[in-house]
């Protein structure tokens, strides 16, 4: 082995620039040909470390060594260097690295004209089309047999260009083919190959393999000239799609057969093992020298072993019957790694050798399982689903008729969901969802059974109560799981549950599908009842919701007889007394001449269809109002309440249309209609959609009992509202609640920040003005100023109305 000094002697003697460094760049040995080669280049300090000696070939070799390479790993670059003389030299620096040392070389690689010339000679008498290509004037020249492959003479192709030669090739591989060229003259690979399709001059297309090399650089590291080669490959890749179709039928043949076959010989001996057999199963012959060892080893269960020790000891036939006892049995087998799979064991016998085939079935048995699961089980949570509740409902009701027990049914309803859903995306609505099954599972006990029904609704089945208190724990337990934060996406995410109950006991003459309506309507009482909580169902309810239908009865009569009018409620600027709007508002009097209050009636049909035809009718009175007042000279900007269930109405914009179209003279910029924060974060996008149908309309739109609701900058940001209307409960409190305060401020604040007006809701005094005024809140209604008003009363109130003197001082 040469060592030391005679390492370096070595070294010293050798035809290459010779350098050897440490991974941080600095030089170690080196030999007096990497001076001859590089001083010019670099100058005299270039042997400072390694990276600045080697940049003409490698600029970002710090960063390329700090990378992670393999045990052995070697970069390799050429480059022409211009010489005192006027000539050029032609240099090939490689860095080789292993884990132990990193060495480089430098060597002469400079091809002559006359070699290059005898080379294309050499390659003008083979099959093979030659071409060289200056890469700076764009010149190419090709041999004959080059343009023959291609069905062409050179003069017929001449003058030849990149272009005009990508144009030949196919449309599918010219980005293939521009990429490898393109990353060889980038220098990232030492060689340029590709395949790909030429179209020959008769039209039809060959396959070509194209082989190049960048034989000279610029002084700036362009590539200058480049040669190459062309062959044609048409046959041989034919030759390979034949290989490879007949290789894809055997493979399918081959992959739709998963079958491992066994034969035994008169001796009960294993004289064959399939390939398929050791593939499947991971034993070989030799495994199987023992046949009962082996049994007892390959058994997957106690039934499986009997099977196989009666199949292969020979026990096969029923005497009474000649029936084969195992013929496509299932078995358990155990394989040799230890895993356990479900296989079809088929015996046959012929003459005196037992053929046993196994086919594994594990993947048909898991999908048999999955199908099962899921037919009876939630895709999202993997709770039980509807289907699977009422099959252990109906099991613990039959149980329950047998003992003492009583079974307490509970629908489950999430409060907030829908606003996680539309705020964070369904991805965290169903992370949501996910955590919840969980909670829900954890706080039940073994013999409960929950189950999501869809959406944000799930059902608890308790059983084996022993009266109706005992469940009230558990709820409460439940009540408070689901209302802890779940963690999301660096968030907190927090829903409440709303719960309805009802029960189960021996004398109930009722089914499964009967108390879960009991138990849904039961939920709807916690909602109405503040939600996070609980509540029973009660018989009564069915009284009630025959009366509450009564009652809807009541309110389309009151419509279809002309029952209800508009009152109008100013709203003034307290600081100038100028009446910049007027409200309108609802109301019912009955032909006994008893009002309602809207309290009574209002919340009971914002969400019944009744809400679309009020709603309609009240934009048609106040429009109708409106032109009124400004047939009188009185140009008033109206506020219309709207429901919600207008605003997700397909038709709401076309008939507020209709209704302009019947007033001319209305100008669509005096209507403003007000929506309540919970419209908006119920269905989000489509009330933005309309809201910006309304601003098209020119018709403007106020956020209403704004802070009541959920607001977050994200609506004030999105929302196409000009409006935002402070609630009159934080304005009356404002005076002596420091919390109502911060939140009259912070809404004014932020209608300011967003660029929209603000008007105060309630002002039933002076001093609340005063503050309000103070705050930087000119805009007021209220009792104060006055109260609702027919619409022909507005004339009479404009012409005696004079704010308060308090007010016009500031």
């Amino acid at each position: 082995m040469v060592q030391g000094e005679e390492l370096l002697g070595l070294l010293y003697r050798l035809p290459i620039g010779f350098v050897e460094f440490k991974s941080d760049g600095k030089i170690g040995k080196t030999n007096p040909l990497v001076a001859r080669y590089l001083l010019p280049e670099v100058g005299p300090s270039g042997f400072k470390d390694i990276f600045t000696l080697l940049a003409p070939f490698f600029p970002n070799l710090q960063s390329d060594l700090a990378k992670p390479h393999s045990k052995t790993t070697v970069l390799e670059k050429q480059r022409r260097f211009l010489l005192a003389d006027g000539s050029s030299i032609f240099l090939q620096a490689q860095i080789h690295m292993d884990s132990h040392m990193y060495l480089a070389t430098i060597t002469d690689v400079t091809v002559s004209t006359d070699m290059l010339r005898r080379m294309t000679s050499i390659l003008d008498g083979t099959n093979a089309g030659t071409w060289e290509w200056n890469a700076q004037s764009g010149e190419v020249r090709v041999n004959e047999r080059w343009a023959n492959m291609i069905g062409y003479t050179v003069e017929e192709l001449t003058p030849i260009s990149r272009d005009s030669w990508s144009a030949l090739v196919h449309p599918n591989d010219i980005e293939k083919v521009s990429a490898r060229l393109d990353a060889h003259l980038r220098q990232d690979t030492n060689h340029y190959q590709v395949s790909c399709r030429l179209r020959h001059k008769d039209g039809h297309w060959i396959w070509v393999r194209i082989r190049g090399t960048v034989l000279s650089w610029t002084p700036d590291g362009q590539a200058e000239w480049m040669f190459g080669t062309h062959m044609d490959i048409t046959a041989l890749k034919e030759q390979e799609d034949e290989v490879k179709r007949s290789r894809d039928k055997m493979e399918l043949i081959a992959a739709s057969i998963n079958a491992g076959v066994l034969s035994l010989g008169p001796d009960r001996q294993v004289e064959y093992l399939s390939p398929q057999f050791t593939k499947l199963f991971g034993y070989d012959i030799e495994d199987t020298g023992d046949l009962t060892q082996w049994i007892d080893r390959a058994s997957g269960n106690a039934s499986s072993r009997k099977t196989m020790s009666m199949a292969l000891s020979g026990d096969l036939v029923r005497p009474e019957s000649a029936e084969l006892l195992t013929n496509n049995r299932e078995v358990a087998i155990r394989t040799k790694s230890g895993i356990v799979r479900a296989v079809l064991f088929t015996v046959s016998k012929i003459d005196q050798i037992t053929v046993v085939t196994f086919s594994d079935i594990s993947e048909q048995k898991r999908h048999e399982d999955l199908i099962h699961f899921r037919s009876q089980h939630d895709g999202l949570t993997g709770l039980p689903n509807r289907a699977l509740l009422s099959e252990r409902l109906e099991w613990a009701m039959k149980q329950a008729r047998r003992s003492d027990w009583q079974i307490c049914v509970a629908f489950l309803d999430l409060d907030g969901f829908k606003e996680i859903n539309d705020t964070h995306g369904h991805k965290a609505g169903d992370a949501v969802l996910r955590a919840t099954a969980n909670r829900l599972k954890n706080a039940l006990r073994e013999v409960d059974t929950v189950a999501r029904l869809g959406g944000d609704e799930f059902a608890l089945v308790m059983t084996e109560l022993d009266t109706r208190e005992s469940s009230s724990c558990l709820l409460e337990r439940i009540l408070h799981e689901v209302r802890q934060a779940i963690p999301y996406d660096g968030q907190e995410l927090k829903v409440t549950a709303s719960i309805g109950v009802t029960f189960f006991a021996q004398d109930s003459a009722i089914d499964g599908d009967q108390l879960l309506r009991q138990a849904d309507k039961a939920m709807y009482d916690s909602k109405l009842s503040g939600k996070d909580c609980f509540s029973t169902f009660d018989p009564a309810q069915e009284k009630n919701l025959r009366q509450i239908n009564r009652n809807f009865e009541e309110i389309s009569k009151a419509l279809r007889e002309g029952e209800f009018n508009l009152h109008y409620q100013p709203q003034v600027n307290m600081r100038t007394g100028k009446v910049v709007g007027m409200e309108a508002l609802l109301r019912w009097k009955d032909k006994t001449g008893v009002e309602h209050p809207p309290a009574s009636f209002l919340p009971l049909i914002r969400d019944h269809k009744l809400a679309l035809e009020i709603g309609a009718w009240i934009i048609s009175r106040a429009i109708t109002d409106l032109d009124g007042w400004l047939s009188h000279g009185n140009l008033i900007p109206v506020s219309i309440n709207v429901f919600p269930k207008q605003l997700v109405d397909d038709f709401f914009i076309e008939g507020i249309q209709r209704h302009l179209d019947k007033h001319p003279s209305v100008n669509p910029a005096l209507i403003q209609l007000e929506i309540v924060e919970t419209a908006v974060l119920d269905e989000m996008g489509k009330v933005t959609e309309t809201m910006v149908a309304c601003k098209s309309l020119g018709i403007r739109c106020s956020l209403d009992d704004f802070g009541t609701g959920f607001s977050t900058l994200s609506h004030l940001k999105h929302l196409p509202v000009s409006e935002l209307k402070i609630d009159q409960t934080f304005v009356s409190g404002m005076l002596d609640n420091k919390d109502d305060l911060a939140i009259v401020q912070s809404t004014i604040s932020l209608a300011k920040a967003f660029g929209h007006k603000v008007v105060a809701e309630g002002v039933a005094t002076i001093e609340q003005g005063l503050l309000l005024l103070e705050m930087d809140c000119d805009v007021g209604q209220g009792y104060v100023i006055a109260r609702p008003m027919p619409a022909e009363d507005i004339a009479e109130w404009l012409s005696q109305w004079s704010p308060p003197a308090e007010w016009l001082v500031k």
